[in-house]
């Protein structure tokens, strides 16, 4: 508050500077003539001050009329103006960020850049705590590593500073998940438990590897253990620019009780063509889980998907999803997902408003199966193959921020909570429940986890996740 009221007055002494020189410009023998002249399709007003200085301003206007003196009385105050654009952006930036309207700040502030020609070193800290906020975190290291680099001390930034170094650090996990999926005419019965171990270290700024490693157990609504297996997963990221970064994903899923072996493959690109434009493609492999037996099959999948997603306007973020499938035993389909997210900040929370939908179709169908044991075994697949299913859903997220590092800054831990509410083909009405944790217990010591559950008339799924993750 005080900062803007400092910016106000020198907004306000600024301003008489340069109305006393528009004023004088008015009196410039020749200014009556040039209000008669076409420039770049505009002309002067005798009553537009604004539309006067967007002219006389421009470089091209000075080399044209350098020899004039409407020339010289332009440039007599031509740095009051140019401080003015910058007052008045750096005041608008500021009033945006304490209002917590983080996209408005961000997009102000390039503007500063573009009005100051040179980045403002004063407005580093602001920077830092937007990109944090808005989740842009790639952006938010190349800041602070500049910081470091400028050696330049911004006491409110240390923690911030001290908490980004801390997610780079290496990280080993303990991890353990549980999931059960019921429904579908019986083409979802399965449970898997999950338990395991991993490892992720940066070897540069915007570089990751790692591995998880685990062992999976899969049952049914009728036994809780039916199959075991081996699972093991490499990652490489990497982050090139602000346009393009990779993740790589290779593995195997090593069954001990049938001998069947899965490769696994996730190979993704990210593209964005400008600041609100973002593209990516995709190309993985994974088995059908949906069953026993389709896992004792040996069914798996191969989806490519391509997405886009547009941030034009404040707030308000768009997407669209496509995905080819093909299945190994000569089933194939496509997905579809278009979903629109409306996000609101608080000074330590954002609730996000989404409305998806989305339609899956396949080739071959067993959405009028009937739920017994003998058409699954008689079935063409022993997975959920709906043939045509479609869903509206609407969901609201709320997330807090706790032990926040500095004023409007995210926090070293969060909670959030979701809750869904839809309808599905078949009149079937869909909900979902999902609740998150992160906790930094010591700068050492991190616990996550997740509680999910999904139910509808014809369907129940629901997934509980935990790790322990110690960094050094």
């Amino acid at each position: 508050e005080d900062a803007l009221k400092l910016y106000e007055k020198l907004f306000a002494r600024l301003n008489q500077s340069v109305e006393k020189g528009v004023d004088r410009l008015k009196k410039t023998p020749g200014f009556d003539s040039l209000q008669k002249t076409s420039l770049w399709g505009t002309y002067i007003a005798p009553d537009s001050d604004r539309d006067i200085l967007n002219i006389v301003m421009e470089p091209s206007f000075f080399s044209r009329y350098l020899q004039q003196s409407i020339a010289q009385q332009a440039a007599d105050f031509y740095e009051d103006y140019r401080w003015q654009e910058i007052i008045a952006k750096e005041k608008e930036a500021k009033r945006a960020l304490y209002a917590a309207e983080f996209y408005q700040a961000e997009q102000t502030y390039k503007e500063l850049l573009d009005v100051a020609d040179k980045e403002d070193e004063l407005s580093f800290p602001e920077l830092a705590t937007i990109y944090s906020r808005l989740g842009k975190y790639a952006k938010e290291t190349e800041l602070l590593e500049k910081i470091k680099e400028k050696k330049i001390h911004y006491p409110v930034l240390e923690e911030a500073a001290k908490k980004n170094r801390r997610q780079r650090q290496p990280q080993l996990s303990f991890d353990g998940t549980y999931k059960e999926e019921l429904g579908r005419n019986g083409f979802k019965d399965i449970t898997k438990k999950y338990t395991g171990i991993g490892l992720h270290i940066q070897p540069a700024l915007f570089q990751e590897i790692g591995f998880d490693a685990a062992r999976n157990e899969y049952g049914n609504s009728s036994a809780s253990t039916l199959l075991k297996s081996y699972y093991i997963l490499g990652n490489y990221s990497i982050i090139f620019n602000d346009y393009f970064e990779a993740d790589i994903n290779f593995g195997v899923e090593d069954f001990d009780t049938d001998g069947k072996t899965f490769f696994l493959y996730d190979i993704g690109i990210k593209s964005y063509l400008e600041e609100h434009v973002g593209l990516y493609l995709s190309y993985k492999q994974y088995p059908i889980d949906d069953t026993i037996q389709s896992l004792a099959e040996g069914i798996y999948r191969q989806d490519v998907n391509a997405g886009l997603t547009l941030d034009y306007l404040p707030f308000i973020f768009l997407g669209f999803d496509f995905n080819l499938l093909n299945y190994s035993d000569n089933n194939d389909g496509k997905k579809f997902h278009l979903w629109s997210s409306y996000r609101l900040f608080g000074k330590r929370s954002n609730l996000d408003l989404t409305y998806h939908y989305e339609k899956f179709e396949t080739s071959i169908s067993n959405a009028e199966a009937i739920n017994s044991t003998e058409f699954l075994q008689e079935s063409n697949v022993s997975y959920w193959s709906p043939g045509n299913y479609w869903k509206h859903l609407l969901t609201a997220e709320y997330r807090l921020e706790l032990w926040p590092t500095g004023r409007y800054q995210s926090g070293t831990s969060y909670v959030s909570a979701l809750y869904g509410i839809g309808y599905e083909s078949e009149n079937d009405l869909y909900q979902q429940l999902e609740v998150n944790f992160f906790l930094e217990i010591i700068p050492s010591i991190l616990l996550k986890g997740t509680y999910a559950y999904d139910w509808s008339d014809d369907y129940d799924r629901q997934e509980a996740f935990a790790s322990f993750v110690y960094r050094w």
